[in-house]
């Protein structure tokens, strides 16, 4: 039975208790009624989702709903173990694009998905895809290995939340907490743990939901089962999140570093502001400060190989999912300290790595966005998820709307006592203070410049504070009321103006878009990621003529074979050649020809996955020549296979410099000018320098490169730019450039 409750938005909601009088309220609260208007770059995202993903993809790929439908019928269905996600994760994204477009047409739709979801919920409140003997055990006899359902349940509890939020929809309230009663009865008390139907990492997320749920209704179980599910952490076999956090180990060395543990760790939050647990507090914010330190990548997307490796450096592949757990887990460190920072993360990420993975066409998504490589539909990369009727969907492009609806759940807050401008861009929010309509609309176009006019027109006079997000990576922001100029502007805080407003007061906000640099270390030394202001920049090369034959297959940046007699060619000018690959514990051995002369025989092998590997020939008569590789039915004793891979070739060239067409630029001595670009089409960021030895070349913005299949390299090379030590005011280790 569900409890009357006031609606809520979720992710603004606190207990109504005094900090105290009872538990803690939320540093930053999402702005009361807050309305959105996008424009630039982020407008066309979204329109582009809307009508190539949100409004079609339920009805092109019907699997999504009838696997629910089918669960007890035979023969079984053809599943994942994650199946049940994709409903819930289309639902959740789905809302918050809604939220930023106030698109009739998609909440229309949505309206209508709803129903069809809730219509295939058993009386029980079982809303997943597996037979009835098999629900929430673990195991499905159309499974291999074990199934995610709790995991599945949490998602589409989330949905059903946030729809209802959005919209008041009672009927999606009582769905959910449908879901939550059934939780109860299967796990709630003595000798019942969810941690016995396996894979804690993902179904332990149930905790978010429970407590989610609870603040909504006020139900006690949901909150007594959130609570059981934080002790089933400690227990063997789970992740430990909080006692390892609270010991001071990096989450990397948690038992259960997985993506998927961040939306378990979202618990944490709830939990605080729910009860007041100190630990559950302090173990979140070590958690995330241990991500940025250690598996942020300068793109600001999270995890390499889908989980927490504790190296930022690692070529691992860096999932969409991840991405999309990471800004929300972003989001509730933002609002439980109401660190400017953590904005500045969030923005990073959104800006790069979350445009980064969508296509502009809204068609479809990555799987993997490295720093480095190529971008490919996740229905190519991760083809193995494919199912009759939802050949389009799967964890990532499900997942991914979310990434761009979350920006309403951090744009524009509140403190309790005014707003709090977070993000910049063109745009137009709508909310209230104290019961007086403000409007904010920005004029510029930030982040390709660094100009933002801001106007904030109250509906009549009103004081209240508004707080502005001023970046730490803005070393001279100048901020100006009126055209009046604003003392004491610091990077890395939030700069409150005081005052009465009135209609029509401009704010002028410059920030310094000038260029910084991350100098790489380990297997990155002697490269740089570099920004102009939030923007990560890409080069993008010329597509390499490499002749793969058949058998050769691409993973990301690299190609890869492992059947004996497979060959590559590559023509090259120069008096040398570099092979650039990698190390793997699954690699052979290859002949290595040039101009139909064996020169040597190659072996890939390496104990750690994923090293650098580099073979060179030098000495060679100028001219063109032609390298030829064969894979060899030979390997080393302790490898698991014989394949072999290319990122790609470099040349020996005049002055005995090596190059693949990749350019190598001066930090001392760069000026990066920005580039005119006209049409939607084109780079949202583009800016031309000159390289290390005079040519001109142009660097664009990260996350529209490589959009034409073409490679990119973001971990440039640099010269004159040493590393500088991660600091929390400086979490992107960022540098000038040295003095020559």
């Amino acid at each position: 039975m569900v409890k009357t409750a006031v609606l809520v938005l979720l992710l603004g909601a606190a207990v109504t208790a005094s900090a105290a009088e009872g538990p803690p309220m939320p540093a930053l609260q999402t702005a009361a009624d807050v309305r959105f208007e996008m424009g630039g770059a982020v407008r066309a995202y979204l329109d582009a989702i809307t009508e190539r993903w949100l409004l079609k993809v339920p009805d092109t790929n019907p699997a999504m709903l009838q696997m629910f439908a089918d669960r007890d019928k035979q023969p079984c269905r053809n599943l994942l173990p994650w199946s049940g996600e994709f409903a819930g994760k289309y639902l959740t994204g789905a809302v918050g694009v809604l939220r930023l477009t106030g698109d009739q047409r998609l909440r229309a739709y949505l309206a209508a998905f709803v129903d069809r979801l809730l219509a295939l919920q058993d009386a029980d409140g079982y809303l997943g895809p597996f037979p009835r003997d098999a629900r929430l055990t673990g195991r499905a006899p159309n499974i291999d290995g074990t199934t995610w359902d709790v995991w599945g349940h949490y998602h589409v509890m989330l949905g059903l939340l946030r729809w209802h939020a959005e919209t008041g929809d009672r009927r999606a309230l009582e769905g959910a907490a449908r879901i939550g009663d059934l939780l109860c009865r299967t796990f709630l008390g003595p000798d019942k743990r969810i941690l016995d139907v396996g894979e804690p990492d993902k179904n332990h997320a149930a905790i978010h939901g429970l407590c989610l749920l609870h603040r909504v209704t006020g139900e006690a179980r949901y909150l007594t089962l959130a609570n059981e599910i934080l002790a089933e952490f400690a227990c063997p076999g789970a992740g430990d999140y909080v006692r390892s956090a609270l010991a001071g180990r990096d989450f990397y060395q948690c038992p259960k570093p997985r993506w998927e543990s961040l939306h378990a760790v979202q618990g944490l939050a709830e939990l605080h502001w729910l009860t007041g647990d100190a630990d559950c507090r302090n173990a979140l914010q070590h958690i995330w400060w241990s991500i940025v330190r250690l598996d942020r990548h300068p793109s600001g997307a999270f995890s390499s190989g889908e989980q927490a490796q504790g190296d930022p450096y690692h070529p691992g592949a860096v999932e969409t999912c991840c991405t999309v757990a990471w800004v929300a887990l972003s989001i509730d460190m933002l609002r439980l300290t109401g660190d400017p920072i953590v904005a500045d993360e969030l923005e990073l990420a959104t800006l790069n790595a979350v445009m980064g993975y969508q296509s502009r066409t809204g068609a479809w998504v990555t799987y993997n966005t490295p720093m480095d490589g190529v971008r490919q539909p996740s229905t190519e990369d991760i083809a193995f998820q494919k199912r009759p009727g939802s050949e389009e969907v799967n964890c990532c492009s499900a997942n991914a709307p979310r990434g761009f609806g979350m920006l309403a759940d951090w744009a524009l807050l509140t403190d309790g006592r005014g707003l709090v401008l977070n993000w910049y861009g063109p745009s137009t929010m709508t909310t209230s203070v104290g019961g007086v309509a403000v409007v904010l609309r920005q004029r510029t176009q930030y982040p390709r410049r660094g100009k933002v006019v801001l106007e904030v027109s109250p509906e009549r006079p009103a004081a209240f504070p508004l707080r502005l997000r001023i970046p730490h990576w803005s070393g001279a922001t100048h901020v100006a009321v009126g055209g009046k100029a604003v003392p004491g502007v610091t990077p890395g805080t939030y700069l409150a103006i005081e005052r009465r407003w009135t209609p029509g007061d401009t704010v002028e906000i410059d920030l310094d878009m000038s260029i910084r640099y991350w100098a790489g270390e380990g297997r990155c030394a002697g490269r740089a990621a570099i920004y102009r202001g939030p923007v990560l920049l890409a080069h993008e090369g010329e597509a390499q003529a490499i002749g793969f034959s058949p058998q050769w297959r691409q993973y990301g940046d690299l190609w890869a074979a492992n059947a004996p007699g497979a060959t590559a060619e590559h023509a090259f000018e120069g008096t040398g050649v570099r092979w650039l690959g990698r190390r793997f514990d699954d690699a052979g051995r290859a002949r290595v020809t040039i101009d139909d002369r064996e020169v040597a025989v190659v072996d890939q092998y390496g104990p750690t996955r994923g090293t650098p590997f580099a073979w060179e020939r030098a000495g060679l008569g100028p001219g063109r020549h032609t390298l030829r590789l064969t894979i060899l039915d030979d390997k080393a004793e302790a490898s698991r296979d014989r394949f072999v891979n290319v990122v790609g070739f470099e040349a020996l060239g005049p002055g005995g410099k090596w190059g693949g067409g990749e350019p190598v630029f001066d930090a001392a001595s760069l000026d990066a000018g920005l580039v005119d670009v006209e049409g939607a089409a084109g780079p949202m960021v583009l800016v031309e320098c000159k390289t290390a030895d005079g040519r001109t070349v142009r660097l664009r913005d990260f996350a529209t490169s490589g959009e034409d299949g073409r490679r990119y390299v973001s971990w440039l090379r640099v010269d004159n730019v040493h590393p500088v030590p991660f600091a929390r005011d400086n979490p992107r280790r960022a540098a000038l450039g040295d003095v020559p």
